[in-house]
């Protein structure tokens, strides 16, 4: 905890991209055993074959030129930490933006007496990114996305908002395409 703050989360990018790198050894490790224990019979007449064990080098090496390496030289750092009045968000990336629904990525702090409701939106995609699940809507109209990118645990982070103000009502709205 820093400055006075009653949960922080931090999280260097260079951890994130070491967790990458694992990964993508795993993937390629994958494929280098599928080449050793698949019976040559197996490699020379499956098509198959051939395009999952490319497939998995070839995501990997995506996986480490566009997310691991510029993770691994960055020296910035993602955090989240919440205050008795107060929640910041800060990520290393400066992926800022505003949709047209105003919708808040990135960096934002949001003054806890200006919450309105805290969002659960069901996204039957959320295996696969769920950054998005959990929003933090205040009385201005914008949401304010309560990242789970860099391992930041959005369950706790809910829970420690709920303890500072226990009268935030959590809305949830199923899946919907139109943003």
């Amino acid at each position: 905890m820093t400055n006075n703050s009653i949960f922080c989360y931090r999280r260097k990018a260079k951890d994130e991209g070491v967790s990458v790198l694992l990964m993508i050894f795993f993937l390629i490790g994958c494929s280098i055993t599928m080449l050793m224990l698949v019976p040559k019979s197996v490699q020379n007449t499956s098509s198959t074959f051939w395009i999952v064990a490319v497939g998995f080098i070839f995501i990997g090496l995506l996986l480490l030129f566009f997310d691991a390496i510029p993770k691994l030289r960055s020296n910035g750092e993602f955090k989240f930490e919440i205050y008795k009045d107060r929640i910041v968000s800060s990520r290393p990336d400066k992926r800022n933006k505003i949709t047209n629904k105003n919708k808040v990525t990135g960096d934002y702090l949001v003054q806890l007496k200006d919450i309105r409701y805290l969002l659960k939106r069901d996204n039957p995609s959320s295996d696969i990114s769920p950054s998005d699940s959990w929003r933090i809507a205040t009385t201005n109209g914008k949401e304010y996305v309560i990242s789970s990118e860099y391992g930041n645990p959005v369950s706790k982070i809910i829970s420690e908002i709920r303890k500072l103000k226990p009268e935030i009502e959590i809305l949830e709205i199923p899946y919907c395409d139109i943003e």
